[in-house]
């Protein structure tokens, strides 16, 4: 597994039951705000136990395109398990149910002071 796996895998288990992130936003958090695409081809990989039905596209809408095991409507029905209010259309309300690392946690993943500032600050609003 790459660096870039290993991390992607370490952020999505830090995310509480009942909160979700974006693909972009796990890019953020491992320091390649660019790299979301990547993410959600990591997760597509990964051959781990992790919770991946809690990372959803940014403007809050469920966008698995499937592959042989699960499909959006098994992300849909994982989040509603954990209280998660996703709509039919496959669509919820991101602002409500995102995580935002505090901090100390940005801190502890080992990512530069400004650049915490800035994702923090970002995420934190809502943007």
């Amino acid at each position: 597994m790459t660096k870039f796996s290993q991390q992607v895998v370490y952020i999505v288990r830090q995310i509480p039951k009942g909160q979700v992130v974006s693909y972009s936003q796990v890019a953020a958090y491992v320091g390649l705000p660019r790299a979301a695409r990547q993410v959600g081809w990591t997760l597509r990989q990964a051959k781990v136990d992790l919770p991946w039905w809690r990372v959803i596209n940014n403007s809050g809408r469920v966008s698995i395109k499937g592959n042989w095991q699960y499909d959006a409507q098994s992300q849909r029905q994982r989040l509603l398990k954990e209280k998660v209010q996703v709509k039919p259309d496959l669509s919820l309300d991101i602002t409500k149910y995102r995580f935002v690392a505090s901090q100390e946690q940005l801190r502890k993943w080992g990512l530069p002071s400004q650049y915490r500032q800035m994702i923090w600050a970002k995420f934190k609003s809502g943007y």
